[in-house]
């Protein structure tokens, strides 16, 4: 469902990397920021983020993690 293209960097900030990737069998363009452990959401977060629709607001369309990011 989610590809990444660890080649192309966007940004590097504090909480993690953006990196450029594909959502979907459309393939829609996509940033994946990719957060180290130690800043990722809880459980209770993540699930908010995933129900929230707004114009102003970054949609987050999926959450995995392994043993290093999520």
């Amino acid at each position: 469902m989610l590809e990444i293209n660890s080649e192309k960097v966007i940004e590097k900030a504090g909480y993690g990397i953006l990196f450029e990737g594909a959502w979907g069998t459309t393939r829609l363009p996509v940033a994946v920021k990719r957060m180290q452990l130690i800043h990722a959401l809880g459980k209770k977060q993540e699930e908010s983020w995933l129900g929230l629709s707004h114009d102003n607001v970054v949609k987050l369309f999926h959450a995995e993690n392994d043993s290093k990011f999520r």
